[in-house]
């Protein structure tokens, strides 16, 4: 079996024109809001890293496409890794690493 491990990711104050969609659509993908946060998910995985880091990519860029973020930092961390930040642009399709 598995090791079941901790995800987070947390957004940089997107501009989104419909958070409720936005919101709703994450947490259909297994991501929930953290409580008396703003703009943080928690979720989990059973996955490698790297199958992980693609999987919240993936999620996230529809997440923004269908509530129309076009830049958004995120910052992700996949169990006891050091957190990651990324630089999302829409015209680019792509998480650009920052950190």
């Amino acid at each position: 079996m598995s090791k079941k491990i901790e995800v987070l990711v947390i957004l940089d104050n997107p501009k989104a024109q419909n958070i409720d969609l936005f919101e709703e659509y994450l947490k259909k993908e297994g991501f929930e809001a953290v409580e008396n946060e703003i703009f943080a998910y928690r979720g989990f995985s059973t996955t490698p890293t790297f199958n992980t880091r693609a999987y919240i990519f993936g999620v996230f860029s529809r997440a923004f496409e269908m509530a129309k973020v076009f830049t958004c930092k995120l910052v992700c961390q996949i169990g006891e890794n050091h957190p990651e930040v990324y630089l999302y642009e829409e015209n680019g399709e792509f998480f650009k690493e920052l950190s």
